[in-house]
């Protein structure tokens, strides 16, 4: 290898480790901009000595206090939320009626009844009793609606469901 063989090779190896340094500082001057805004730690970089997961920082008790915490806030959201679905309801004017326990409005083809339902309710706690030209609606033995349409219904066509705290009946007309 003669001088100018040797002078190139050199100066390919320098600018190769000025490269390699470059990079090896640019990644050093990020790990500690990183450090400095406390968005990793050191071992996040370069692991830890121990690599046994951390024990979490709370005990039994902090656990109860968490879940109780937890089950306050979702009680909280239901209870926003029952009324919600209540609220929803727009009765047209001349068209139903809004009551405290229900509410009813009605168009050319069907009628519908919402009755707002205590929490807790299951079906086998509704009772509805439907004839041609008569209905009643009972939650928990306690009468919410009883008595004659103005108009004779389809009552085999005639459902109903609960959801959303609500108990939904629809009835087809004659008409």
């Amino acid at each position: 290898m003669d001088a100018r063989e040797w002078l190139s090779f050199a100066t390919e190896r320098v600018s190769d480790f000025r490269l390699t340094f470059a990079l090896c500082d640019a990644r050093r001057a990020d790990e500690v901009d990183r450090l400095e805004r406390k968005v990793a730690k050191t071992e996040d970089f370069y692991g830890r000595a121990n690599p046994k997961p951390t024990p979490p920082s709370f005990d039994a008790e902090d656990m109860r206090k968490m879940r109780a915490a937890e089950a306050a806030r979702a009680l909280a959201a239901r209870d926003e939320t029952d009324d919600v679905a209540w609220l929803d309801i727009q009765v047209p004017p001349a068209l139903g009626i809004e009551l405290e326990k229900y509410k009813w409005r009605q168009n050319q083809s069907y009628v519908e009844v919402f009755v707002k339902l205590p929490r807790g309710v299951t079906r086998e706690d509704v009772e509805v009793a439907l004839e041609t030209t008569r209905i009643a609606i009972r939650v928990r033995g306690e009468t919410v609606m009883d008595g004659e349409l103005a108009a004779t219904i389809k009552a085999e066509l005639s459902t109903w469901f609960i959801g959303e705290s609500l108990f939904i009946f629809t009835m087809y007309t004659t008409r």
